[in-house]
């Protein structure tokens, strides 16, 4: 009743008590918006092509830190599409420029017709090779940017001296630091995931045809346990003043 699904193909949300002492006896609320362009939108769009419900001004206006999850690609159905959404979305992050916010990319994977096609990594509408060279992309960008900011915080950590000594410098000091956005990279994992399968609902007694969705436990919940990796990683990171190897 809570969760109304994929199905509803719309958004949801719900507030989570927390007993103490976990987050201090703190709520929490949960959102999910599906908009499958990432895009700015003020109102619901709705065609046979995508899902687009708003979520930019909520997101920008709530006053309390944010874990941010986006992703795109399953319903992008060519390569400049995808590129143009996923380009858009990162141009808002930091016109938004919330940098006390933890947002993270989660790459895309095939996951619709059924189950055994899941498996083959076929998908009814975005091949598997088209999946890779959409993640493929973002991923790039995400590092390319991180490279930038990693390069932009050094600068501001230099003595007065070097960075006179070089205008070009000087000036890139005062452009404001490229927000993170940290990539969660679900496409080897899910590819894999033993679970793509056909299963048979308990409710229904039927054959279920998309196990990404349907059919759970399955990939989502390894997505669950990455994002939660991704966290430990970040607080780590935050203690020890070194990165993860792997990014």
């Amino acid at each position: 009743e809570d969760y109304p699904g994929h199905k509803t193909m719309g958004l949801w949300n719900r507030v989570v008590d927390c007993p103490y002492p976990y987050n201090n006896g703190e709520s929490f609320e949960i959102s999910f918006v599906r908009n499958d362009n990432l895009n700015g939108n003020n109102d619901a769009e709705v065609t046979q092509e995508n899902v687009d419900f708003p979520w930019i001004q909520n997101y920008a206006s709530y006053n309390g830190r944010t874990l941010l999850v986006a992703s795109t690609g399953a319903h992008q159905h060519h390569v400049n599409a995808y590129r143009a959404a996923v380009d858009n979305f990162v141009t808002m992050m930091d016109q938004v420029n919330r940098n006390d916010d933890i947002i993270v990319y989660r790459t895309a994977a095939p996951g619709h017709r059924d189950c055994s096609e899941s498996t083959a990594g076929r998908t009814d509408t975005v091949g598997v090779d088209k999946f890779t060279d959409y993640n493929n992309y973002m991923l790039g960008k995400l590092h390319e940017r991180d490279r930038v900011r990693r390069n932009h915080d050094q600068m501001l950590k230099s003595n007065t001296e070097v960075i006179s000594s070089s205008p070009s410098v000087t000036s890139m000091s005062h452009l404001p630091s490229p927000v993170e956005i940290r990539p969660m990279d679900i496409f080897p994992m899910t590819l894999l995931h033993p679970h793509g399968k056909e299963g048979v609902s308990t409710n229904m007694k039927k054959k279920l045809h998309d196990c990404q969705h349907d059919y759970l436990p399955g990939p989502p919940d390894g997505w669950n346990h990455m994002l939660y990796t991704t966290l430990v990683d970040l607080v780590n990171e935050k203690r020890t003043g070194e990165r993860h190897p792997l990014w």
